[in-house]
């Protein structure tokens, strides 16, 4: 039953990218939805590290990439970098309050969406990814909120 439970960061991360890059539209406006997916990300590197490796963060970040029909390996790229400065700072013990670890949230979001708009380099990105960055960084407490719920329910019974 463990290794069901070792899935569940991975299985929310899918969910997440499911629901991210669904059609939304509203009386014809276009709505772009916050990137859940690296909400996802950063949230299980942060606290189950191991039930999300490298692979399996590339492997989502190709995913998007192909769903997104993005330059292939941009969000791949970034969303690695994310996972990579995430454990890093809590191995070394950099990030020692919750504030600092939301400072540090918003500011890889701002530097993974910067990275992603250079590269991708297309004009019709530049409102879609700072739509985005800015929902996101709005929903971002909500999700937390909810991830931890789910993570007590399932691993602290």
């Amino acid at each position: 039953m463990q290794h069901i439970f070792n899935l569940l960061p991975m299985i929310s991360c899918i969910f997440f990218l499911c629901v991210t890059y669904l059609p939304y539209s509203f009386a014809g406006i276009i709505i772009y939805p916050p990137d859940l997916t690296l909400m996802g990300i950063y949230y299980w590197s942060s606290y189950r590290p191991g039930a999300m490796p490298y692979i399996a963060v590339i492997g989502l970040g190709y995913t998007t990439d192909i769903v997104t029909s993005s330059t292939f390996g941009t969000h791949a790229l970034a969303y690695l970098v994310v996972s990579i400065a995430l454990r890093y700072s809590i191995e070394q013990k950099l990030v020692k309050t919750v504030f600092l670890w939301k400072v540090l949230g918003v500011g890889t979001t701002i530097v993974v969406y910067t990275v992603l708009l250079l590269v991708a380099r297309k004009d019709n990105y530049n409102a879609q990814y700072y739509v985005s960055l800015l929902l996101t960084m709005g929903i971002f407490p909500a999700l937390v909120y909810i991830l931890d719920k789910m993570r007590h329910m399932v691993y602290d019974t």
